[in-house]
């Protein structure tokens, strides 16, 4: 069951949520706007009501600083009363996933809510992973895979391979790449070259490699099969039948 954090400061709006969508979601709520930090470090919640208008702290603003902190993964949705245009407007150029009104039925609200947790979950599965190909990268983890095998990439290795998918197929200068993995702006040469050659070993070679032209950035191309163009091998000539036909003629 999804969980929901519902602010709102009228306590009979909270108590009605609550009788009317309790068996479909887990609900906490809170009158208190300013407590949403300290509730959101307890547990971990699927989607955040707010009310738009309340006295301490107005439902924009705390819309804000979730946005701005480590919970912004979390969908926000503005739920309210209030159905004048200025407030539709604003909250729809907000970073609210959605505003949903109280005068709407009971299932439409439901499936409201259901729709932008599960457009949310989607949205953090895909900005937790990198593709290319074969290539599967985890960015929580610092995991990179090739199909299931786990190429047991050391964390500048995930960093450098991280920065040359995103950047696919585009090549990357040095001084970017050296700024992406070492968050520094002077490294040697030779330990950039060190790294990639190894990276280059765990890659697997039939489908990717890794150019770095001197003085012209690094890049990570897929290798596109090649036709095979080599020679058919010339069959050697058999001489036994005019042999034994210049053998008789002679004998004759």
């Amino acid at each position: 069951m999804n969980r929901i954090l519902y602010i709102d400061d009228n306590i009979i709006n909270l108590n009605i949520f609550k009788e009317k969508f309790s068996d479909v979601f887990d609900i906490t709520v809170s009158i208190n706007p300013v407590n949403v930090f300290n509730l959101l470090e307890g547990q971990k919640f699927d989607a955040i009501l707010l009310d738009i208008h309340m006295p301490d702290r107005d439902g924009f603003q705390v819309l804000k600083e979730i946005s701005e902190s480590r919970f912004s993964n979390i969908p926000v949705l503005m739920y309210t009363s209030d159905e004048l245009q200025v407030i539709r407007y604003k909250a729809l150029a907000s970073q609210a996933a959605d505003i949903i009104y109280r005068t709407l039925t009971d299932k439409e609200i439901e499936l409201r809510i259901f729709n932008k947790i599960n457009l949310f979950a989607k949205r953090n599965v895909e900005d937790k992973h990198l593709t290319l190909g074969s290539l599967r990268l985890n960015l929580e983890t610092l995991e990179a895979f090739h199909q299931e095998l786990n190429l047991n990439l050391t964390p500048i290795e995930f960093k450098i391979l991280s920065t040359l998918i995103k950047s696919y197929p585009e090549k990357i200068s040095r001084d970017v790449m050296v700024k992406k993995a070492w968050n520094q702006n002077n490294v040697l040469d030779r330990t950039v070259n060190t790294h990639l050659t190894n990276l280059r070993n765990k890659l697997p070679k039939l489908e990717f490699i890794i150019e770095s032209p001197r003085a012209t950035g690094i890049i990570l191309k897929k290798v596109t099969p090649k036709e095979n163009t080599e020679p058919t091998p010339i069959q050697p000539i058999k001489h036994e039948p005019i042999l034994r036909r210049a053998y008789n003629e002679i004998s004759n």
